[in-house]
């Protein structure tokens, strides 16, 4: 009898407790720049971004980040796998051969060289993009000048 009554108390236990749903933690990355800060050196631009970019996945998994830098209507697109890119109004992207783009890379911040098409403008808007599982993640844009 008392086997049965722990057997009707356990069953009744599972039916009135609602399950719960297990979730695991975002993994989607953050990305997040508190800051930009511009160098010019004999024509050349060098910008420092500050900020959250999932650095453990760039390094170890090749994840893709982009700095977007825009002056006016033209938008360059620095890969941190050395792609550069420029397009200039309605125009599609264009590549930049020879364009340093990302030249250094560390735990908080990302070093760029911008391309030559922006050099003039003397002041952008900086931001990080990544493609995650098909969803373009945005970070919050930040302006610089130099």
């Amino acid at each position: 009898m008392r086997r049965r009554l722990l057997l009707v108390l356990a069953l009744a236990a599972f039916v009135v407790v609602p399950a719960r749903v297990s979730r695991a933690g975002s993994t989607e990355p953050a990305l997040a720049i508190a800051a930009v800060t511009a160098s010019t050196n004999d024509g050349v631009v060098t910008l420092v971004v500050t900020g959250n970019y999932d650095h453990m996945n760039v390094v170890r998994l090749g994840y893709p980040v982009t700095i977007v830098v825009t002056a006016g209507g033209t938008v360059a697109r620095l890969g941190l796998d050395g792609s550069v890119t420029v397009a200039v109004g309605a125009d599609p992207p264009v590549a930049v051969p020879g364009a340093p783009g990302v030249v250094g890379i560390a735990p908080d911040h990302l070093t760029a060289v911008v391309p030559p098409a922006l050099v003039a403008a003397g002041a952008a808007t900086v931001r990080f993009e990544a493609d995650f599982d098909g969803t373009l993640l945005r970070s919050n844009a930040a302006g610089v000048t130099w």
